[in-house]
């Protein structure tokens, strides 16, 4: 396991721009993420090749030579573990109110969407180019799909994140949030 030098600042930096509670939402989310990773792997019989814990979430490092289909199936489970933590809730803010589940929902949501964009980097990217191998593509076809899908995605985030921060009026910890997610993937 390898942990980021900016893990802690991050953290740091995210508690006292916010509070404790939506930090602790935030860091349960991806965590639980994470975990569907972890089922996904121990399903197949195989165990991460390496974890790296970043400021924002975790890499989980496949192990090599692991099928694309295996491989696909991994990449896929972390986002739909974070669409179930939202539809959970959602439905607990559907029963009881409040802002918590709304907020949890929201962040578990985003955190799904987010994960299955096609960037190198995050699921979608990986889901992808293993899609691409699994339909047949040649090596050189399979990296250009990949390419061009992780160079329009990431202009997409960039433009999202400024987005983000504008309509957030410019919050300081939204500000943090995006830096270190454009670190992340870029």
């Amino acid at each position: 396991m390898r942990v980021s030098a900016f893990v802690l600042p991050a953290a740091l930096l995210m508690l006292a721009l916010e509070s404790a509670l939506p930090f602790a939402l935030l860091a349960a989310s991806a965590l639980f993420h994470e975990c569907g990773h972890l089922l996904a792997l121990k399903i197949h019989g195989a165990r991460p090749r390496r974890i790296d814990l970043l400021p924002m979430g975790a890499l989980i490092v496949c192990p090599e030579g692991m099928p694309y289909k295996t491989e696909f199936t991994v990449a896929l489970a972390g986002p739909a573990f974070s669409f179930a933590a939202a539809a959970a809730s959602g439905a607990a803010y559907l029963l009881f109110g409040g802002v918590y589940p709304l907020y949890a929902c929201l962040i578990n949501a985003l955190l799904a969407f987010f994960n299955l964009l096609p960037v190198k980097k995050l699921d979608g990217g990986k889901a992808l180019c293993c899609l691409a191998a699994m339909r047949g593509a040649d090596a050189e076809s399979s990296a250009r799909i990949c390419d061009t899908a992780n160079a329009l995605s990431v202009a997409f985030c960039a433009l999202l994140a400024a987005a983000a921060f504008v309509c957030s009026g410019f919050n300081p910890g939204a500000a943090v949030l995006m830096l270190s997610l454009a670190a992340q993937i870029i």
